[in-house]
């Protein structure tokens, strides 16, 4: 270890304080102040633009999404009043409905009862013709039916 020591130490040093220590400083300031506007300068303004560039559209991406959340919500609030409505005039409708329907029915149920008790009176009216008829016959099928059944002639 102390062989490496003594061989480090023999070495020539790492900074050496000749001339060619000024002349590397002195490229160094030039190059800094040409290389500063040259380069430096408008990378730093083309990352600023592009940064807010970004900022801008974020910005306007964030008001459209605004505008179109709004613009949403304006859209269901007019769907939800149209369905509404509609709801209103479909109920009304059903209940007009519903009332003609009862109308026609009662108006329909009036008319077959009418058709009814004028078939029953026609019936009626036929069994009493037929009843008069009938009994107006009686005493002459009662003079054949005794005849046929005598094998002779009856007088009344």
């Amino acid at each position: 270890m102390l062989q490496l020591l003594t061989a480090v130490a023999s070495e020539r040093p790492l900074i050496s304080f000749d001339g060619t220590l000024v002349l590397n400083i002195a490229l160094w300031l030039v190059l800094f102040f040409v290389l500063r506007p040259v380069l430096w300068e408008p990378m730093v303004k083309l990352l600023s633009a592009r940064e807010g560039g970004m900022q801008g559209s974020r910005t306007s991406a964030k008001g459209a999404a605004d505008e179109a959340a709004a613009r949403r919500a304006e859209y269901e609030g007019a769907l939800k009043s149209a369905r509404s409505s509609a709801a209103g005039e479909r109920d009304k409708l059903r209940a007009e409905a519903l009332r003609r329907e009862s109308e026609i029915l009662a108006e329909t149920r009036s008319k077959v009862a009418a058709a009814v008790d004028a078939q029953r009176d026609a019936i009626k009216e036929q069994r009493d013709t037929l009843s008069k008829e009938i009994a107006g016959a009686i005493p002459q099928l009662a003079k054949d039916i005794a005849a046929k059944a005598l094998g002779r002639e009856v007088a009344s």
